[in-house]
């Protein structure tokens, strides 16, 4: 009987930011920021590494020195990011440039991370802090996306109390809830196509919700984790792949349809604070980027070629 192949290792470990990494960002097929990745760290530095060269290409550093909470490519090349000295910037990268050419005061200092929607042209929604300072608790994670039915956005939210909540943002009111962790909820993504969330949290239970035709909230599956704490989750571009990132250091890698296991990766020391997948890159498929208080960036090259087990 053949033996199953190892998990395999990275293709190669970007190092040098020397600061533990709470934010990766591929740049999306449509950016003229292709074959960039972005990491955010601690320190307050954004670097924009090259996936032909294995370098930084360039450093963003205006937020004082204070941890990068979130950063994102906006459609027309420019960056966006979120510190903990309370701003929102946005930046042009484009030429070798690193300018500041606007930032908005976004005291909103917890742990969550922003969400932008994309729609044609640049939309960057702050309608989302509005709406979560009339919540009791903290907001820790959220997602947009569009209703393809009313194509009205909507919001996904994850709080500390362990529940989900489903945001009309126009009327600003909550459509649904629900309760879904035990403990805190970390981190969540979502299946844009098919509506379903994954979540993730303090607990050692992962779940996959998913929104009814009358924007209900239901659970539909969960898979109990070994150890507790799951930092970071990403869905792959072909809703085919899952990756997480946990407390434990190891990614975990899931059938997103079946949500059963394909592997489980130790590399990492520390907790995997960003997993990231990237679009299909000419010479490298859809790669997957994972980064966390160890201060390393993993590159990994998974289930690429069509298996059976993506089906």
């Amino acid at each position: 009987m053949a033996q199953p192949k190892p998990p395999p290792d990275p293709f190669y470990t970007l190092r040098g930011t020397g600061a533990a990494i709470n934010v990766l960002k591929f740049a999306p097929k449509a950016s003229t920021n292709l074959g960039l990745l972005m990491s955010g760290c601690v320190k307050g530095l954004i670097n924009l590494w090259s996936l032909k060269t294995k370098r930084t290409e360039l450093v963003l550093d205006g937020h004082l020195g204070h941890a990068i909470l979130s950063a994102d490519f906006l459609p027309d090349g420019k960056v966006i990011s979120h510190g903990r000295d309370g701003h929102l910037k946005i930046w042009q990268c484009c030429e070798g440039r690193s300018d500041v050419v606007d930032s908005v005061p976004a005291p909103f200092l917890g742990f969550c991370q922003f969400s932008c929607l994309r729609r044609g042209k640049i939309q960057v929604h702050l309608d989302c802090f509005a709406i979560i300072q009339t919540i009791t608790g903290m907001c820790m994670c959220l997602s947009f996306f569009t209703n393809q039915t009313t194509d009205k956005p909507v919001l996904i939210t994850g709080y500390e109390n362990g529940q989900l909540l489903l945001w009309d943002v126009m009327e600003q009111k909550v459509m649904s809830k629900k309760t879904v962790h035990n403990e805190t909820v970390l981190c969540i993504d979502v299946d844009k196509e098919n509506l379903r969330f994954v979540s993730g949290s303090a607990d050692n239970k992962l779940y996959v919700s998913s929104s009814t035709s009358n924007s209900t909230l239901e659970i539909d599956k969960e898979v109990e984790l070994k150890n507790p704490g799951t930092a970071s989750v990403n869905i792959r571009r072909d809703r085919k792949v899952l990756a997480t990132g946990g407390w434990d250091g190891r990614i975990r890698i899931y059938n997103w349809k079946k949500l059963t296991p394909l592997a489980y990766l130790s590399y990492h020391t520390d907790t995997v604070n960003a997993v990231n997948f990237s679009d299909d890159l000419p010479g490298y498929g859809q790669i997957l980027a994972a980064g966390g208080k160890d201060t390393r960036i993993s590159l990994w090259s998974l289930y690429n070629e069509k298996t059976n087990t993506e089906k």
